[in-house]
């Protein structure tokens, strides 16, 4: 991970360091001044919680950044740390549910163009949507661990059918095009959060006046009200 070196005006210094295996990382022959430090994200993680060291200064939190560091001569300022948090997920696919039995089979095709809403805890819209691919698969990524949920636009000319919750849980609320309440602590990515979709069948026949004895309907027959 890098970490920048500021002036007192919170503008980089032009040096950086990288954090070895532990974590660490060092700036040394400062002159004496007001710094401060800021962090670019490793992948896979969240902004989590910073903290200011034994010279004091101020933790930006939500920020990356740590500033106002005072460093007089002879100073070494310790644990000017920062938290991070694995990130979490949910995917799944909307597919055609050719049996209809609420589970995805081999060879039930996915649905492409679907477009699904991330759900917050309370089963709310947030602002965070996305679109089913060539293969029906969708995901949400670089989420913040908490309590999720899934709804999808009912895509036609497909019905509404049997949808199921994944691998960290929740609720499928059949009818509804929802599933709510999976639950994501951090590094954790919950997959088979699928919306199944069946196609419009139909039936169809005569109601016809009857004029012979055949029990066939004929040219000569009209049609009538039972």
């Amino acid at each position: 991970m890098e970490v920048t070196l500021l002036n007192a005006n919170g503008n980089s210094t032009g040096r950086t360091a990288i954090t070895d295996a532990t974590g660490f990382y060092f700036f040394d022959e400062l002159r004496p001044g007001t710094y401060g430090v800021a962090e670019t994200d490793p992948d896979g993680f969240l902004d989590g919680l910073d903290t200011a060291g034994t010279l004091g200064g101020a933790a930006h939190n939500p920020g990356d950044l740590i500033d106002a560091v005072k460093v007089v001569s002879g100073d070494d300022g310790l644990n000017y740390n920062f938290g991070e948090i694995l990130a979490a997920g949910i995917s799944g696919h909307v597919y055609e549910d050719v049996n209809n039995n609420g589970h995805r089979d081999a060879g039930e095709p996915g649905i492409s163009g679907v477009e699904l809403t991330l759900l917050d805890a309370a089963g709310n819209p947030t602002t965070h949507t996305t679109v089913t691919d060539a293969t029906g698969y969708y995901s949400f990524e670089d989420l913040m661990p908490g309590t999720y949920g899934v709804a999808e636009a009912q895509p036609q000319p497909y019905r509404d059918g049997l949808d199921s919750q994944g691998t960290a849980g929740g609720t499928a609320i059949n009818p509804g095009d929802k599933i709510v309440g999976a639950v994501l602590n951090p590094g954790t990515f919950g997959k088979n959060y699928d919306f199944g979709e069946v196609r419009p069948a139909s039936i169809s026949g005569y109601v016809y006046l009857r004029l012979d004895e055949d029990c066939t309907r004929d040219p000569t027959n009209r049609s009538c009200r039972a």
